[in-house]
């Protein structure tokens, strides 16, 4: 599942991919949400269903969210500095 031409987005998507197959969560209702989202507000929608989905039951969902979060962090500081 990609978009074309969003860079960010394919990043996102990657995220998730990758913890879904290393914690084995269900991400199929995430990835549904995210594609029903205005483009511009599908990175910050997802941050904030990782972030909603953890639990005692479920703690895996913090490392997607972490690693949201940081993919961000490395966007706004590459921005910064001019990459």
């Amino acid at each position: 599942m990609t978009v074309k031409n969003h860079p960010e987005m394919d990043t996102v998507l990657e995220a998730i991919k990758t913890a879904n197959e290393k914690y084995k969560l269900d991400t199929t209702l995430l990835y549904k949400k995210i594609y029903e989202l205005e483009k511009s507000s599908r990175y910050e929608q997802s941050l904030l269903y990782a972030l909603n989905q953890i639990s005692m039951e479920d703690p895996n969902w913090t490392f997607l969210a972490a690693n949201l979060f940081l993919n961000d962090l490395y966007e706004k500081a590459a921005k910064h500095r001019g990459y």
